[in-house]
């Protein structure tokens, strides 16, 4: 194999069907048996297949195999192209992670720097009063004892 490093493709080529059978070229071969059967069951022995017949199809064999080994070398030349892209892909998705994070990288230089210009902005205003948060609606908790306190205060103001 051409470089497979070990891995086995399973097959693809399935061999060519075997030639009609031809009856002619069947002999019977005697057995022992009942003394009435003829040995040849009656049939002349057909002559031995001449050369000339076998030709075409040994011709047409070879021509089976030449192509099955033409098939068999695209396979392999395919086969040793896909483990070469194998061997590939790691540095193919290093490279394309490192374009898409540089993306990333230069919007995050861009956000740092606008984010210092800001701040450099701020603080060339001077010093200003305090921000004042605005206030949130109180808890559920709170809002019970704001009842009670409410009345106690009340209460402290008439003097009850």
């Amino acid at each position: 194999m051409h470089g497979t490093q070990g891995i086995e493709r399973p097959s693809t080529w399935t061999p060519p069907a075997p030639p009609p059978l031809n009856s002619a070229h069947l002999r019977v071969v005697a057995s022992e048996g009942p003394a009435d059967v003829p040995l040849n069951n009656g049939l002349d022995a057909p002559p031995p297949p001449s050369s000339s017949d076998d030709a075409p199809r040994i011709r047409q064999l070879e021509q089976e195999l030449a192509e099955a080994r033409n098939q068999v070398g695209a396979l392999q030349d395919e086969s040793e192209a896909l483990h070469q892209m194998l061997e590939d892909l790691p540095e193919i998705f290093e490279r394309k992670f490192r374009q898409r994070l540089q993306a990333v990288l230069e919007q995050q230089q861009h956000l740092l720097a606008d984010n210092q210009a800001l701040r450099e902005r701020l603080f060339a205003l001077g010093p200003t009063a305090p921000i004042e948060r605005p206030r949130l609606p109180p808890a559920k908790e709170e809002r019970r004892g704001l009842g009670r306190r409410l009345r106690e205060v009340i209460r402290q103001d008439r003097g009850d």
